[in-house]
């Protein structure tokens, strides 16, 4: 057997990393912790890397045996001058409409220089086999490490890329964080979306190292199925928020719903939209 090769067979030492999951319920983060939970079962060793203020703990049940590592530096042992940039930051950042150098440059490293230097020592001293980035806020951060031997890197997406990578709505409005969403993807082995066509918006040479890699559901038996006799319901749960395209759901329910009478829509969530 070759000793590069994934099989379970060979225990491997996985690291997962995310800006944050500490209490929060979003699809992705369920994701990442299942995928963790079940990686763990199969006998590797499964860490997961956060950056985050709050030491709560993640909505999601971890598997005995998954770590879960903060690397984010309490303020108490964080210098003066980075707790101002800091304050500072929060303050103006909603107020900039025009980042021009050198304000972007200052403003994304306050925000997101921490993450990537923290990440960087703590791969090299621990050294996992593999190291997989949910979202773009860690496909940035892992992307700006230089590992000091040889890391394979899987970038992870979960939404429409368009959404992700482009939208000033979307994640950090800076433009240097767009630019640096799309060009760190150049940077790592792998990259997985959740759907065919989603590969098809990227250029030909990131195409070439892409997965079509659903999200996980846990199947449901025959039996279990039989014997339920709750309402016909199809369940929407989710943040109510434009990027969730809610209105593609509904239009899709209004030109079905005659033919289904006996079934019900219901979409359960809070967010920006709630009342709408």
């Amino acid at each position: 057997m070759r000793r590069d090769s994934y099989s379970n067979r060979i225990p491997r030492k996985v690291c997962f990393i995310s800006h944050g999951i500490a209490g929060r319920s979003g699809g992705a983060e369920r994701v990442l912790v299942e995928t963790a939970n079940a990686i763990a079962a199969r006998g590797h060793r499964v860490e997961i890397l956060t950056h985050e203020i709050s030491g709560r703990p993640p909505f999601y049940p971890l598997r005995f045996g998954v770590t879960l590592t903060n690397l984010r530096r309490p303020d108490v042992v964080r210098s003066k001058l980075r707790l101002r940039i800091d304050k500072w930051r929060q303050q103006k950042h909603p107020k900039v409409q025009s980042y021009r150098f050198p304000i972007d440059h200052i403003v994304w490293l306050s925000k997101n220089g921490s993450f990537w230097r923290m990440l960087e020592r703590y791969i090299n001293l621990h050294r996992p086999d593999v190291a997989i980035a949910f979202l773009p806020p860690s496909i940035v951060a892992l992307g700006m490490i230089r590992p000091e031997y040889h890391l394979r890197t899987v970038a992870s997406l979960h939404n429409v890329p368009e959404r992700d990578l482009c939208d000033p709505a979307r994640w950090d409005p800076n433009p240097l964080d767009r630019r640096r969403r799309m060009s760190s993807l150049r940077r790592h082995d792998v990259i997985t979306v959740l759907q065919p066509e989603f590969r098809d918006w990227f250029p030909a040479d990131l195409q070439e190292k892409m997965l079509i890699i659903p999200n996980v559901v846990k199947q449901v038996s025959a039996e279990r199925i039989a014997c339920n006799n709750r309402e016909k319901t199809v369940l929407s749960v989710g943040r109510l928020a434009p990027v969730k395209r809610y209105g593609i759901l509904i239009e899709a329910w209004a030109k079905i719903a005659g033919d289904f009478p006996d079934w019900t829509l219901k979409i359960f969530g809070r967010g920006p939209l709630q009342g709408d």
